[in-house]
Formats: structure tokens, C-alpha cells, sequence
């Protein structure tokens, strides 16, 4: 009896999502096509670039958090693996003002999942991070800031 061919798989969209995709499908011994309007790691993609970032904070829903730690997990495996530095770790300044619901939600999630962070009170914030902390306009931070 002659061996199936294997399965040919076309996957649109060549941006993280896609190519993950396609990586995935390939490892499990199919046939993949990977399309793309703009091609592969160009400046149109909306998940590439210098400007991207993986968070683990969703507020109560833990499932994302756990997405987010697995595929920050498979990130550092892929840089091991193919010996090219791939995720960029430079951390994230998450500021709030009254309504904090949906971070403190977060933090036993964050805690079960072991995700590092610190949760700091105003004046803490202000002495550390003054230099990157701009005064507020219209409801938003005129300048963003990352803390390691």
C-alpha cells in the first residue's frame, strides 16, 4: 500500500499567530504554505517589531496568563534552540489610578504562575521612576516608560 502523502496546509497571515502556526503544523509532519499580503517579518505586521510585548496581566483570567507564561516559555526555548536572541526582556511600568479591580485580580494569578513583579504604592512609584514619569494630559501618560 503505497504511504499518504502528507497533509498540505495553507496558513495566511505570516505575522506570530501565523508563523507559530505554521511551525507547529510543520513539527507534526505536515505539508505548510506560509502566506502573507506584506511577506514575513515585514513593518506592517501587527505582532512584529520593536514596539511588541508579551504580558502575563488579564485581570481575573487566569487561562491567558498561563498562555502568555507558556509562550514566553517557548520563546526562550526557540533562542536556545536556534542560538539567536529572539525576546528582548526589558520589563513594564503598569500604573494605576483608583480603580484597580482588574490588577488586583491579577496578582494571586501572577503569584500561582510565578511571574515576577512588584507591586509598589505612589510614593515608591514617584522616587524610583520620576525621571520617567511625565506629568498626565488628557487622561494618558505623555511619555511611556520600562522598568527592568
Amino acid at each position: 500500500m503505497p504511504k499518504a502523502s502528507p497533509l498540505h496546509i495553507a496558513v495566511v497571515g505570516a505575522g506570530a499567530f501565523g508563523g507559530w502556526t505554521a511551525l507547529f503544523l510543520r513539527r507534526q509532519g505536515a505539508r505548510v504554505t506560509l502566506l502573507d499580503a506584506w511577506g514575513p517579518g515585514n513593518s506592517r505586521a501587527s505582532s512584529g517589531g520593536e514596539t511588541r510585548v508579551i504580558r502575563a496581566t488579564y485581570g481575573p483570567r487566569a487561562v491567558y496568563t498561563r498562555m502568555a507564561v507558556r509562550a514566553l516559555a517557548l520563546w526562550k526555548e526557540h533562542q536556545q534552540r536556534w542560538r539567536r536572541q529572539l525576546y528582548h526582556g526589558i520589563g513594564v511600568l503598569w500604573l494605576v489610578e483608583s480603580d484597580d479591580q482588574f490588577e488586583q485580580a491579577a496578582l494571586p494569578i501572577l503569584r500561582d504562575a510565578r511571574v515576577a513583579f512588584e507591586q509598589l504604592q505612589g510614593t515608591e512609584v514617584a522616587r524610583r521612576y520620576r525621571k520617567s514619569i511625565a506629568s498626565k494630559s488628557a487622561g494618558r501618560f505623555s511619555r511611556r516608560t520600562a522598568a527592568t
